[in-house]
């Protein structure tokens, strides 16, 4: 942020040209902000909306996209590999089962981490990693749910600022139905792992 603040003095007024609409430059410094500042906790949503706002969303929603993916692997990795470990201990006197964790677990974990709305984005990545929840499975569900969720919120931005009700009622649709898909996941691999321990036992 400081570099980013930096630079803008010394382009002296002349930023405002940089970062107008379609500059490949707007777009650069707009995938760093959005790869590095939601690891420090800053809102995700702040994003998704000014990739409607700020952007065509035909350029910013794939721009987007591979964001997502870096910020969620480096998150995972950074809270698996440097404090797994020193939480390990404290977390495991109050829930001594969430660090042994089967696939069905895991995957219905990572569903019900990403469909809580209160828990922020940047805590969803680092829960997920200190328990080492399956790196392939977190980042496939994890990027699908909120690139959706980019993709709705980027539409119905883009929609209300350019007055096109259709394409905001197409970004509206898009984040129902992925609310609604999570849920029924949710419930369907809840109902799923229920039937299959009474079986068992």
């Amino acid at each position: 942020m400081a570099i980013l603040a930096w630079s803008l003095i010394m382009l002296n007024g002349g930023w405002r040209t940089l970062l107008d609409n379609g500059s490949p430059w707007a777009l650069a410094i707009f995938a760093l902000l959005m790869i590095f500042l939601p690891m420090v906790g800053f809102p995700i949503s702040v994003f998704y909306v000014c990739a409607g706002v700020a952007f065509s969303p035909w350029q910013s929603i794939p721009v987007g996209l591979v964001c997502l993916a870096i910020n969620m692997s480096a998150s995972y990795l950074l809270a698996r590999y440097c404090w797994r470990e020193p939480l390990r201990e404290k977390i495991s006197r109050r829930w001594p089962q969430v660090f042994s964790l089967n696939e069905g677990n895991a995957l219905r974990l990572t569903i019900l981490v990403r469909a809580i709305p209160g828990i922020p984005f940047w805590m969803q990545n680092y829960i997920l990693g200190v328990l080492a929840v399956p790196f392939a499975a977190y980042l496939a569900l994890s990027w699908t749910i909120q690139g959706c969720f980019l993709l709705g919120v980027a539409l119905t931005a883009n929609g209300a600022i350019t007055q096109d009700g259709q394409l905001a009622l197409w970004g509206g649709f898009v984040v129902l139905v992925t609310m609604l898909g999570i849920r029924v996941t949710f419930k369907r691999r809840h109902a799923d792992l229920t039937q299959s321990e009474a079986s068992t036992t």
